[in-house]
């Protein structure tokens, strides 16, 4: 009678999981308001988040019918942060519920991400913002919180939190300053989500924009919760996924042209017009002969033999290295974001290669066992038409691995 009684336990709390393993983040951080805007118009607040205002439910439609199982709901921490207030903050959730909604209406799961982003551009305000000082991390870690609590009577089995999207502290490159903060920070930030929400999964993520260098510094039997999934991310090799992204500053903004993998016969010619781009920037002289050098290092390591396919697998294997370390399941293990920017120039030319690269991570990530997220339903690393219709497109449904359903 035990026996059977532990069984019945075991197999309502299994029921109780949420099933994640195809899915799509909602909308690009560039379309969302900064703190000047949220200043001069609180009603932009009113329907959030932001891409309810311009979408309906036939484009949530089309990401089922391309096959998709669920969805990352990218959900701006500054909307919260900025100038909050008790009705700001009701209103905000009130709005992520409406969303959650119009989601699972198509049959698809959620996975809500408080999704942070860093300083730049027209944002004074940005995840390093959040996680400067004690102070300015509770405050964070509070209206995570809120967002948890208001999700806290939704169904386990489909819906999960995502308390912060990549921490940007304990880089390898950070010089001076306290390294290796994150792990006592996540295991603050997830004590706290998992109090406001204890039935719902978790997805947490280690330091450095979330990738697996971060991911590998945290020791998950010091969260004591087996019902998280461990999320890293993954756009190497990054001159080629953020080539031409013009919200980069490093040498990548300047790249164009960069085959994936490298067609050796391209190097001196993609070199020179990296260099001849960068000479045309409106930057000081010392910064853009920083960045030839980097070029010249950066370029000539991508069109080494093996290189480039060396570096996207790299992530993937140290992952897999740490679970097996700390005996962690490759069911709570999630390729969080991948994808690779489209520009006009690259559009026609690249698009081989940027399949061929969302190919590859997906199945790196299949064969290992873990769930993955593409980046993003919108934008330039966009699987669909356009961001109006947001019909993804049957290259990308293929490279995905998807299977369309009626």
């Amino acid at each position: 009678m035990l026996a059977f009684s532990l069984l019945s336990f075991m197999g309502q709390a299994h029921a109780d999981v949420i099933s994640l393993h195809k899915g799509i983040s909602t909308d690009i951080w560039m379309s969302w308001p900064n703190e000047e805007q949220l200043a001069e118009k609180p009603e932009l607040t009113a329907v959030f988040p932001e891409w309810l205002q311009q979408n309906n439910q036939k484009q949530i439609a089309n990401l089922r019918v391309a096959g998709f199982d669920f969805v990352r709901l990218t959900v701006d921490p500054l909307a919260y942060l900025w100038n909050p207030s008790a009705v700001k903050t009701a209103t905000l959730n009130a709005g992520v519920l409406t969303a959650i909604k119009a989601i699972r209406a198509e049959n698809l799961n959620v996975l809500v991400d408080f999704h942070a982003i860093p300083k730049g551009g027209d944002r004074k305000i940005g995840t390093e913002t959040y996680v400067a000082t004690p102070q300015a991390f509770n405050n964070f870690v509070s209206q995570a919180v809120s967002l948890a609590t208001s999700l806290s009577t939704q169904d386990a089995a489909h819906v999960a939190f995502e308390p912060i999207n990549e921490p940007v502290l304990d880089c390898d490159y950070d010089e001076g300053g306290n390294r290796h903060r994150w792990p006592a920070m996540a295991l603050q930030l997830h004590n706290a989500a998992r109090k406001a929400v204890p039935s719902l999964t978790l997805v947490m993520q280690g330091a450095c924009w979330g990738g697996s260098n971060g991911l590998v510094d945290l020791d998950p039997t010091q969260f004591e919760d087996a019902n998280i999934i461990w999320d890293f991310h993954s756009y190497d090799p990054f001159l080629f996924t953020h080539q031409g992204a013009e919200w980069q500053d490093g040498v990548e903004r300047y790249v164009s042209g960069l085959h994936f993998p490298p067609q050796p016969n391209q190097k001196a010619q993609i070199i020179g017009k990296t260099i001849a781009q960068i000479k045309k920037a409106n930057l000081p002289a010392n910064r853009k002969a920083e960045l030839i050098a980097q070029t010249k290092n950066d370029l000539s390591h991508y069109f080494q033999p093996g290189a480039a396919l060396a570096m996207h697998s790299s992530a993937f294997k140290q992952v897999a290295e740490w679970a097996n370390i700390h005996n962690v399941p490759p069911e709570n293990i999630m390729l969080g974001e991948f994808g690779a920017n489209r520009t006009s120039e690259t559009a026609i030319s690249l698009d081989q290669d940027r399949l061929a690269f969302v190919e590859r991570s997906r199945k790196e990530a299949e064969k290992r066992g873990y769930s993955w997220a593409l980046w993003s339903w919108s934008g330039s690393m966009s699987p669909t038409n356009n961001d109006h219709n947001r019909i993804v497109l049957p290259s990308y449904i293929r490279a995905l691995g998807l299977i369309p359903q009626n």
